[in-house]
């Protein structure tokens, strides 16, 4: 049996919702728990969501209820005979009733034959199920959900990678889709991949130019030129251009738009190209994709510095111009992901002029 010990921290500074606290919390257990992603309710309290299994093999969407000081208030596990689910994604959606999306996907694994489904569910804070609707693929696909942008209460976009079972590995394509609540899908955009390496970073909508802003890995990542790419869209997820961010950045890449021309965008990078240094990097782009100012927060020499899983790891808040960045520090690579030498989460705030 696997055990991992669940490890949950907040700064609620830059969530919205009525309460103010601050607290680590570290709740000992003796299944497989993993949290993906949370979100607050207008009462300050937290969902969680994720998987939980007594080992990693059934595991089930799951849904954790954490009162604004930290205690555990309720607990929901959505059982699935197909053998592995999991919620990657919740939002709150707008307005004063407690809605929240969630966004994943069941697999089942029979022989050689791979089955997924993508789900997506509406519940309410009181981990009641309103609605649930399920796409199916065919066989040997996996839909892999990673980031939404909200529109509005009844319109959003997923950005998700859609993966082909190889002899050893997944090649992920990735695909944008907008959806109608409760959930028509109404159009989407499908970039097939050849490269075996291949990952969904960030998206979300400019409020300029009605533009999707698409972050992601190129298709070149063992070449020197840029392994990030930004693909603008449109509303209706028509294709408008494709550009490369600058050399350095290399992982874990998340952005946010902080006034109609001025976007926020962080990630791991290498000014070498090398395995030997990873350190923070910050941008301040123009709605061209020009840069108007960067910074690098350097590490120990002999450390590495990663950022959060991308998407994920950036909160900005436009009433304090401040952004915070999640990072891992002392990471190594040779032994992910179960490092037996000491990590940290490390923290870095920043203001909009990147001090």
């Amino acid at each position: 049996m696997i055990r991992i010990l669940f490890v949950f921290s907040l700064l609620v500074i830059c969530l919205p919702g009525g309460s103010q606290n601050t607290f680590f919390k570290w709740f000992d257990t003796p299944d497989h728990e993993v949290i993906y992603d949370a979100a607050q309710t207008s009462e300050g309290e937290y969902l969680l969501v994720g998987e939980k299994g007594v080992d990693t093999y059934p595991l089930h969407s799951f849904i954790l209820k954490i009162g604004t000081d930290g205690s555990i208030l309720d607990e929901k596990e959505i059982p699935d005979t197909s053998g592995i689910s999991r919620i990657i994604t919740i939002d709150k959606l707008p307005g004063s009733d407690n809605r929240f999306l969630l966004t994943g996907a069941r697999d089942s694994v029979s022989g050689t034959n791979y089955y997924s489904r993508l789900f997506l569910m509406i519940i309410n804070d009181s981990l009641e199920i309103l609605s649930l609707k399920e796409f199916f693929t065919q066989k040997n696909r996996r839909y892999n959900p990673w980031k939404t942008n909200i529109l509005s209460d009844s319109m959003f976009y997923l950005m998700y990678q859609y993966d082909t079972l190889g002899k050893t590995y997944f090649i992920p394509d990735m695909v944008v889709a907008k959806f109608r609540i409760p959930f028509d899908s109404i159009c989407s955009f499908h970039y097939q991949c050849n490269f075996p390496t291949f990952h969904s970073q960030d998206i979300f909508l400019n409020k300029k130019d009605k533009a999707l802003y698409v972050y992601y890995f190129g298709i070149d990542m063992l070449k020197t030129s840029s392994t990030i790419k930004v693909l603008q869209l449109s509303e209706n997820l028509e294709y408008i251009s494709c550009k490369s961010m600058p050399e350095a950045i290399v992982t874990n890449v998340s952005a946010s738009q902080i006034n109609d021309s001025l976007n926020y965008v962080t990630g791991t990078i290498s000014t070498t190209l090398t395995e030997t240094y990873r350190d923070i990097g910050c941008y301040l782009f123009n709605d061209t994709n020009g840069i108007i100012k960067s910074i690098e927060f350097f590490n120990d020499p002999d450390t590495l510095l990663y950022g959060g899983r991308g998407g994920y790891c950036l909160l900005t808040n436009s009433s304090t111009s401040t952004a915070f960045i999640t990072s891992i520090y002392n990471l190594d690579t040779d032994e992910y992901p179960w490092q037996t030498e000491p990590t940290w989460i490390q923290f870095t705030r920043t203001d909009f002029d990147l001090n």
